[in-house]
């Protein structure tokens, strides 16, 4: 013999600061359920091209465990007037402006200009398994300072962790408070008196 069972459910601003949590913890796990990153990657594009940085694949793990962190693999060449377009895209940031004077510097080292080959290695994702080879310069005139290769390096890994920081940065401000109560008002989500949300396909 069937039954009927009434549930009354309730908006986000009914619930209580307890079942609001519940709604909160509830929602944080499903909206990240998809590729969150894509727009920090794109910035991180338009970065790397400005550096001169191109066929860039970047990758990251995170963001509580021992070993996570941000990586990228591609191909690095001198671009002339970098300091000043970094700057022009992002007039805040002070690391990119760092990165770009340090690889700006070196440049002036050589008399034509320095490209290399950025890798990773390893099973592991940041900026510490990357590496770089087939430092040289473009003509094959001159060859670069003996520290250039660590120079460059550095300079990587560097915007390798300003990558990793954008990335948590934007995973945090997507499951604080605010942004999620926001998300669910914005999605009308209804819960229980004690803010469990109810699977909506055994209503029917």
């Amino acid at each position: 013999m069937s039954e009927q069972i009434r549930i009354t459910v309730y908006t986000y601003d009914e619930l209580d600061v307890e079942a609001q949590e519940r709604a909160r913890q509830w929602f944080s796990e499903v909206t990240t359920d998809y590729d969150w990153w894509d727009a920090v990657y794109d910035d991180f594009f338009r970065i790397c091209a400005i550096l001169g940085i191109t066929e860039v694949k970047p990758g990251f793990t995170g963001f509580w465990s021992q070993g996570d962190g941000a990586c990228f693999s591609g191909r690095w060449a001198y671009a002339e007037g970098a300091p000043e377009a970094i700057r022009e895209y992002a007039p805040l940031d002070t690391v990119l402006h760092g990165i770009a004077d340090r690889l700006d510097a070196l440049q002036q080292t050589c008399e034509t200009f320095l490209a290399a080959t950025i890798r990773t290695q390893g099973m592991y994702c940041h900026e510490g398994t990357m590496y770089v080879s087939d430092l040289s310069v473009m003509d094959g005139w001159s060859e670069p300072a003996g520290d250039a290769e660590e120079a460059v390096l550095e300079a990587m890994r560097d915007l390798a962790r300003r990558l990793y920081d954008t990335l948590e940065c934007e995973y945090e401000y997507l499951h604080s408070d605010e942004v999620l109560a926001e998300g669910i008002i914005a999605n009308e989500y209804t819960f229980t008196a004690a803010g469990k949300r109810l699977d909506q396909r055994m209503l029917g």
